[in-house]
């Protein structure tokens, strides 16, 4: 598939625009304040975790995998901060709570994180399987 470096990279990415992709669809889909918003939070965490696991090489350890995991909720704080600071220059919406608003996310985002890692290695082993008789 890819090198670690790629897999990294992602992971950053991934992290990064996390709460951006969040917040903005659950206010287009006007879910903002409520369990949907959740929901859509729970989505986009398991997309990352699909892409960690499929741009990670096939012989990839499951502990590494939780490396990459790792590196994706690191990389969550730094998004939400922009994603603050897009609300309050751009929207002029103030999110005064934004420091517990990473802790949430640290709490909420492994689970879907996981869930997306362990889908796709059990998609790849059923292919691999199908393709090999």
């Amino acid at each position: 598939m890819s090198s670690s470096k790629t897999v990294i990279i992602v992971a950053i990415i991934a992290g990064l625009i996390a709460s951006i992709i969040i917040n903005n669809i659950s206010r287009w889909l006007n879910v903002w304040n409520s369990l949907w918003g959740l929901a859509v939070a729970f989505v986009v965490f398991v997309v990352m975790g699909l892409m960690i696991e499929y741009t990670a090489p096939t012989d990839t350890k499951f502990k590494k995998i939780i490396q990459y995991v790792g590196i994706a909720l690191a990389a969550i704080a730094p998004g939400v901060i922009v994603d603050v600071a897009l609300d309050f220059f751009v929207r002029h919406y103030d999110r005064n709570l934004f420091p517990f608003e990473i802790i949430m996310w640290w709490v909420f985002a492994p689970l879907p994180l996981m869930a997306g890692v362990l889908l796709a290695r059990g998609l790849f082993e059923f292919k691999t399987k199908d393709n090999n008789g």
